[in-house]
């Protein structure tokens, strides 16, 4: 009679395993198919349409929402449905364009996209090609449609034509050997002259085969306050070595002095508010001399 009874017992428990498998297997797919009944009703409800972009960007520089709109295959002129946006796909295609580094997209009830996002910040105008802007790592984009008008430095490397071989391509680090020397000159730059505004950095020869073409051009405006109502400009271009920029460079800031002495009894004597000095070109390639040529008065 035990061991009966222990069969029962088992058989028992089997068949209510059996029995709530299937209750939750049931509920599972009745809770399914509910979820998708709702998706396909708000689908097509006008209600959920999308009507607003919202962006959060994780830097200073922020995108324009209709820039946004337009990589996502959003327009006001085309009614979108919130539930039958693909997130995914929004954020694929927002990776592809050359001003953002990495995005995340979320949907918000009833009709808001959300877009977080990490520009790319441009630090120079490559003007090997026309418009175009490049970040820190080499990344080209273009300026037009997402910045306007932009006080940052130029860099000309010497690169071929558009998409050619060896030549930039959109949302493509540049590789290139001159694009590091470029940005320690940039850099070093900025540390020597403060208050000054660079120019433009031209290293398309810092690799030329003849000694004699060998260099590397760096164009400033120096700047320094005559009086609170007076300011001298001194546009200065600057022949260097490739291999003794470093010291070129602190030679010129001894030489600067010098002229700045010079230039500043012409700024005194002005009526300008802001008055430039004549431009030079000085030429510091062989130590200890400094040749100075100059362009205009």
């Amino acid at each position: 009679m035990s061991t009966e009874k222990e069969k029962l017992t088992l058989s028992q428990a089997l068949i209510l395993i059996f029995l709530s498998t299937v209750v939750v297997s049931g509920s599972a797919t009745l809770v399914w198919l509910y979820f998708i009944r709702v998706q396909e009703q708000r689908s097509n409800d006008p209600a959920y349409e999308i009507t607003e972009i919202e962006q959060r960007s994780r830097s200073s520089i922020s995108l324009p929402s209709a820039y946004l709109a337009e990589i996502m295959n959003l327009s006001v002129d085309k009614s979108s449905n919130l539930y039958r946006f693909d997130t995914r796909l929004a954020r694929q295609e927002l990776k592809k364009s050359p001003y953002i580094k990495a995005a995340r997209v979320w949907k918000l009830e009833p009709g808001r996209v959300f877009v977080d996002y990490i520009p790319r910040e441009p630090l120079a105008f490559l003007i090997d090609y026309q418009d175009v802007l490049m970040d820190r790592s080499g990344v080209l984009m273009p300026q037009f449609p997402c910045y306007g008008p932009l006080l940052l430095p130029e860099i000309r490397l010497g690169l071929s034509g558009f998409s050619k071989e060896n030549g930039g391509k959109w949302n493509q680090a540049i590789e290139n050997s001159r694009l590091d020397l470029a940005f320690d000159i940039l850099d070093l730059c900025k540390r020597i002259f403060p208050s000054s505004r660079i120019q433009r950095i031209d290293v398309a020869q810092a690799e030329a085969k003849s000694y004699g073409e060998r260099q590397v051009i760096v164009m400033i405006d120096e700047e320094f306050l005559v009086s609170e109502e007076k300011t001298l400009v001194m546009p200065r271009t600057l022949r260097l070595n490739v291999r003794s920029y470093y010291q070129e460079l602190h030679d010129y800031l001894v030489l600067s002095q010098h002229l700045k002495e010079l230039e500043l009894k012409k700024a005194e004597a002005s009526s300008e508010r802001f008055y430039i000095a004549d431009e030079l070109v000085i030429d510091l390639r062989i130590p200890q001399l400094a040749y100075i040529e100059k362009i205009r008065s």
